[in-house]
Formats: C-alpha cells, structure tokens, sequence
C-alpha cells in the first residue's frame, strides 16, 4: 500500500488484493483526513479583518514588488466578497472497492484563474500558496490518521 498527499489530493494505492475491511479502512480514513483538510483549507481563507481599503493603507502587504507580512502564516487569503472561500470544495473519497481511493480539496472551477493568481502569484500580487502550506504543516497528520484506521482494522482481524 502506498499513501500519497500532493496538492490535498489523498490517495492510497495498493489495494487490490487487501480485504475488504482494510479498503474500507483506507476510506473512511481519507474522509476524516478530508474534513480535518477541509477546515484548515477554510480557516486559511476566512480572514476578514483587513478591507482593500485597509490594505491600500497600509502600504500593499501583498504587492509583488514591495509586499510585506501582515500575518501568521502569510498565506493566510482575506476575504473580500467570499466567492473564493466559498469556492473551496471536498471531493469526497473514490475506489473504495478498487486499487485506488482517491479525495481532495480544491478551489471549484469559477475561481480557477484566481486560485493559480493567489497561489503563484502574478506580476502585481505576491503568491500565497496556502495549499502548499496546508500540505506541508498538516499532511503527515492527515496521512496519519489514514494509516491509523488501516492499523486499527488490521488489529481487529488479527484478533477475530
């Protein structure tokens, strides 16, 4: 078996031949990893503590040329009409029953383009990769809770 998070993309490879029980292990992992994902992903976009207006005051914190850190972590993303954070989807475990199961987290197709512009960066606005930094402070717990329900099952059927 092979667990991979990219991207907040959770898959598990290697099931093909695993019983059922560890399949469904896998999967009801990946959903808890998923919610956990989901609400660190919310939490990085529901600042709402600065306006535009403030962030013109306050110099462009996010500027490309001369942006500054306004917060911990700086990609945390403020909202401004909400579109984006209410864009942020969990795409809900696939495979249960094959060699791959597979959830993620994204931004919904409406706000792609802002998404790539937020997250890279453009000539104007500094990146804030947010997801990169989701991955990067929670993803081995997400992968532990995953490895978690598998180990637990594996106990069960051992004992049974």
């Amino acid at each position: 078996m092979k667990g991979t998070i990219e991207n907040l993309d959770v898959v598990i490879q290697g099931l093909d031949n695993a019983p059922i029980e560890i399949r469904e292990a896998a999967f009801q992992g990946i959903l808890i990893a998923l919610n956990a994902a989901f609400k660190a992903c919310a939490t990085m976009l529901s600042p709402t503590d600065h306006t535009l207006k403030e962030l013109a005051l306050m110099g462009h914190p996010y500027s490309a040329s001369h942006g500054f850190s306004v917060h911990t972590p700086d990609q945390l993303v403020h909202q401004q009409s909400g579109a984006y954070a209410a864009a942020l989807e969990k795409v809900s475990p696939q495979g249960s029953f094959g060699d791959i199961i597979e959830g993620r987290i994204q931004i919904g197709e409406a706000m792609a383009e802002l998404d790539r512009f937020i997250q890279e960066g453009t000539t104007h606005m500094r990146e804030r990769p947010w997801m990169e930094y989701i991955v990067k402070v929670y993803g081995q717990d997400f992968a532990d809770v995953v490895e978690a329900r598998i180990q637990q099952t594996i106990e069960k059927m051992r004992r049974a």
